[in-house]
């Protein structure tokens, strides 16, 4: 006989093309922070499968900074986004989660680490199918002193996003800041993944 109760099945969605995040390796960071250099807090691609383009409006990074004592007041400020060797500072908005801009000294990321940085772009960003864009977030280092002690640190993450681009279909929250992004570790497998950038410490380590 047939069922008279509802039965609710799993959401299941389907996607023309996925984009395929991978991590690339930073280095040399750590006499940058001390110096107030621009340094590289995260570089990664992102691949449009041959099946065909993808678009992003919005990266969310999880961007930490370590106090390794009292000494010292470790901040971040003067954000820059870049594809490949060109800087497109000028198409994003870098900003916290209140909206205010991280691309000055104004508006600073601390180690207390209150907001997540945000890049926003003003037009979506198409990757044509079949193509790879290479992306690096940068930014200026401030307080870092390396003493004895008191070793810095910061560290960049993009978090894997479990919650579709409607934000309500699985139960998840609609919020100002949803990133609707799906991170996968090949164009086969499918797996989600957190990409983690470690930009170094200020002793050089």
């Amino acid at each position: 006989s047939e069922p008279t109760a509802g039965r609710v099945a799993n959401y299941t969605y389907a996607y023309r093309s996925m984009p395929t995040f991978t991590n690339l390796t930073i280095t040399g960071q750590g006499a940058g922070l001390t110096s107030g250099a621009v340094v590289e807090l995260m570089k990664f691609t992102v691949a449009a499968d041959s099946k065909g383009p993808v678009s992003l409006k919005q990266l969310r990074f999880n961007t930490n900074i370590t106090d390794g004592g009292t000494g010292s007041s470790p901040t971040m400020n003067t954000f820059t986004f870049f594809r490949g060797s060109t800087n497109i500072t000028t198409s994003v908005a870098i900003i916290d989660n209140a909206g205010n801009s991280f691309e000055s000294t104004t508006t600073t990321l601390t180690e207390s680490n209150a907001s997540d940085v945000y890049v926003v772009f003003d037009t979506e960003e198409v990757i044509p199918a079949g193509t790879t864009y290479t992306y690096t977030l940068k930014g200026t280092p401030s307080g870092f002193i390396n003493a004895s002690g008191d070793v810095d640190s910061i560290s960049t993450s993009i978090s894997e996003d479990t919650v579709p681009s409607d934000g309500t279909a699985d139960g998840g929250a609609v919020g100002e800041n949803q990133t609707g992004f799906y991170l996968n570790a090949s164009a086969t497998t499918g797996v989600v993944q957190t990409l983690e950038s470690t930009a170094g410490t200020d002793d050089g380590a």
